[in-house]
This record gives C-alpha cells, structure tokens and sequence, in this order.
C-alpha cells in the first residue's frame, strides 16, 4: 500500500487528521521555499564578494554595509514564522491567508532571483528595501493586518 493511501485511510477513520497532514506538507513546502529563497540570497552574496574585489577602497564601505544588511535579511527570511498555527491551537489560518502567504513567498522567490542582476550599490540597497517591505507584508498576512 502506498503512503498516500495509508494516509487516506487514517484519515477516514481519524477526525481531523487529513487537514493536518495538509498543513504539515503546506509548511514542508513553505520551508522549501524559503530555503530557495536563501540559496538565492547567498549566491547573491558571493557575487557581491567577487564585485568587492574589484573596487577600490573608498567604495568597500558601502559593499560591506549592504553585505550587512543582506545578511540580516537572509536570517529573517530563514527564520520567518510558518504560515499556520499548530494542530491543538485555538485559532488556525484559513485557505485565504494561506493563499496569501504563498503569494508573499512566491514574491520573495522572484525577489531574490532578481538580486543576480543587480550592478550598483544604489539598485542594491533598493533592492534589499523592496526585500524587508515584502517580508513586512508577509507577516502582516501572518497577524491578520494585510487583506
């Protein structure tokens, strides 16, 4: 029998259990996604090394700062909360929420594969803003204030 069966057949028998299980493969995914974004991120850091190994001195400082300011991004994004609350919890995330939360992740993935065409600093400190303005979104649909 395979485990798609298994599962139906728990399922059946246990209250609840099939929209658990959907849950726990939603947030499987939702980490997924955001794993991507971070591979992402991080080949976007190793260019912006090999950009600071160009450049002359004057402008490491700014380099450095977005290489700071990246990093942090990267942290928040790996560690962002999941999309729904536990199985015992009070009060879940409805199919609406969870639909917009994949939109945000979906936005940071294309975000973050973006960064790999960035050239200056300037586009680059835009860019890692545009970055923290979606993240922000994605927890407003996480607190219920984004509709």
């Amino acid at each position: 029998m395979r485990v798609e069966e298994i599962i139906g057949k728990i399922a059946e028998r246990v209250p609840l259990f099939g929209e658990y299980y959907r849950k726990e493969a939603i947030r499987e995914m939702e980490r997924e996604l955001r794993e991507k974004v971070v591979s992402e991120i991080e080949a976007f850091e190793r260019k912006l090394m090999e950009l600071a190994k160009g450049k002359p001195f004057s402008e490491l400082g700014k380099i450095n700062e977005i290489s700071k300011r990246i990093l942090h991004l990267k942290d928040s994004i790996r560690y962002a909360p999941y999309g729904y609350t536990g199985f015992f919890a009070k009060k879940g995330t409805g199919e609406e929420e969870l639909e917009k939360l994949l939109e945000k992740d979906l936005e940071l993935l294309n975000w973050a594969c973006g960064l790999h065409e960035l050239e200056e600093t300037v586009e680059m400190e835009e860019a890692i803003e545009r970055g923290w303005k979606i993240l922000d979104e994605r927890k407003g649909v996480i607190h219920g204030s984004i509709s």
